[in-house]
């Protein structure tokens, strides 16, 4: 891992350390190829994969969860019952507000961008084994690059807003930050023409249930935070 504050002051160090008991390993993934694959996966297991529907209402019974969703382009609602319901809808999913869980959810919200990237070009850290942390550029926050098969994933977020000045705009921290991830690292660019893609990170804002009581339905990724 490559640690940087304010793009200087590097360290480069292993994620374990010496004589460390665990052999930690970190896996980068295209997640359209990922979670494509581990749909197909359940598919071939024998689970029915049903696209393009929301959730708009769970009713949990003495031996099961009913739950109700509307289908686009169908005028009616998709019903399934079950004896349990794992919500894993992401950090703004559905299934925790109608279960009544994460009422205190804190989600903050990150920006980055996938620039196409060939292997052993650019910056001499620039490395598949290297992934890439930055702190001092985001006020309250950070930076990262995760490099891909075919691009980077540079990206940034603010954690605490309690660190921004009340003139600061954080879209425009964010897009500076990347674009100084991009001039540190000697990889050309215009700021101006990438394409920027802002998605939610939820964080930790004190001990919640994942569960209901009667252990029907449960949370699980980033829809539990």
């Amino acid at each position: 891992m490559r640690h940087t504050w304010n793009f200087t002051n590097k360290a480069t160090e292993a994620i374990n350390p010496p004589n460390s008991e665990n052999d930690l390993s970190i896996w980068m993934v295209r997640r359209s190829v990922f979670d494509n694959a581990l749909a197909m996966q359940a598919v071939k297991a024998g689970a029915d994969l049903i696209e393009e529907t929301t959730v708009s209402s769970i009713k949990r019974g003495n031996d099961e969860v009913e739950i109700r969703a509307t289908q686009n382009n169908n005028r009616e609602d998709f019903i399934a019952k079950s004896r349990y319901l794992i919500g894993a809808d992401g950090a703004k999913g559905q299934v925790s507000k109608l279960a009544g869980l994460r009422l205190n959810r804190k989600n903050i919200t990150a920006i980055e961008i996938e620039y196409p990237y060939e292997q052993g070009s650019g910056h001499h850290d620039l490395q598949p084994d290297i992934l890439h942390l930055e702190y001092g550029a985001v006020p309250g926050g950070y930076a990262w690059i995760f490099q891909k098969k075919d691009h980077l994933n540079i990206g940034a977020a603010i954690i605490d807003n309690r660190f921004l000045r009340a003139d600061q705009n954080q879209k425009e921290i964010l897009h500076k930050a990347i674009s100084g991830y991009l001039n540190h690292l000697g990889i050309p660019h215009d700021k101006d023409k990438l394409t920027y893609f802002a998605h939610p990170i939820p964080i930790w804002n004190g001990k919640e249930r994942l569960h209901t009581n009667d252990n029907k339905i449960l949370l699980i990724g980033d829809a539990a935070g």
